[in-house]
């Protein structure tokens, strides 16, 4: 695939698991505004959608930014966490036809049975017909979708990895009258090329953050990495992944690593002690900019 370059690029935590600074409200959950500027066009697409609307929607207002300059909504996969403010984000936006990009499989059933059996995809309210009735356009593809020049989905990821198989453990879904694992396959990312790189744009990597990672370079045949940004389900990682993790990340040659939600303390503890200045803990409120 032949990818553009974009020219300015910001990126604005709107919800992650952690705050540091006054004036911003944390939940469980991601979302981030992604603001990406071309030949002075500019396109602005949200990037999940948290496990609440109304901390985002705060957060926004906080930053000075009106929900109704989003184009585009993205979900990087089913799970409340990151698809439960859907919908009273799309009436904050208060536009028809905004596309909703995401996987086929949005709407399947996820379940974990930790501590006890509970529903963890998308939230009762969020529907086809719900999201449909406000305005959302649904887009789901399996394959890389490109939203903007310089700017394309991974689509479903390819598995070359064994050590990150356990990114998916404790996840099941229903298929046929049966309860089977689920290896969340609807898992996608965002890629965006800029001048100085790839930034790869991840919600819980439930697919392996280094197989997005090697996902993105065989797609673009681009292997300059320059940040990764987002939640990397290192939370549940044995020390064995751990450790393969970081040596893959060191071989890859990451500029820059943004990670949070559920990376996990214990993760980010040793990121930070791994990469020092290169490992920068995301927090609410957060600007990143290329």
């Amino acid at each position: 695939m032949q990818l553009e370059t974009v020219g300015k690029l910001d990126i604005y935590i709107l919800a992650d698991d952690y705050v540091n600074r006054r004036g911003y409200l944390g939940q469980h959950g991601a979302s981030y505004l992604i603001r990406i500027t071309k030949d002075h066009e500019i396109v602005n697409i949200l990037f999940d959608t948290g496990t609440y609307s109304e901390p985002i929607l705060f957060n926004m207002k906080t930053l000075k930014i009106d929900p109704n300059v989003i184009d585009i909504i993205m979900l990087s996969h089913r799970h409340y966490d990151h698809t439960g403010g859907l919908v009273e984000i799309l009436k904050a936006i208060g536009k028809s036809e905004v596309p909703i990009i995401a996987h086929p499989d949005i709407f399947k059933v996820n379940l974990a049975f930790s501590p006890h059996l509970i529903s963890i995809g998308l939230p009762h309210e969020v529907t086809r017909e719900s999201v449909e009735e406000i305005g959302g356009v649904w887009i789901l593809s399996k394959d890389p979708v490109t939203l903007f020049p310089g700017v394309v989905t991974t689509g479903e990821v390819s598995r070359v990895t064994t050590f990150e198989d356990d990114a998916v453990r404790g996840f099941y879904t229903i298929e046929n009258g049966r309860i089977k694992p689920d290896k969340m396959f609807d898992d996608v990312s965002l890629i965006i090329n800029t001048k100085e790189g790839l930034v790869i744009i991840v919600g819980c990597a439930h697919a392996g953050i280094v197989n997005i990672i090697k996902h993105s370079i065989a797609l673009t045949g681009i292997n300059k990495i320059r940040a990764v940004i987002g939640g990397t389900h290192l939370v549940t990682a044995s020390q064995d992944r751990l450790n393969k993790t970081i040596a893959e990340f060191k071989t890859l040659g990451i500029e820059k690593l943004y990670l949070g939600h559920c990376t996990g303390l214990k993760a980010v503890s040793r990121l930070m002690h791994e990469f020092d200045e290169k490992f920068e803990p995301l927090h609410c409120g957060m600007k990143i900019s290329f």
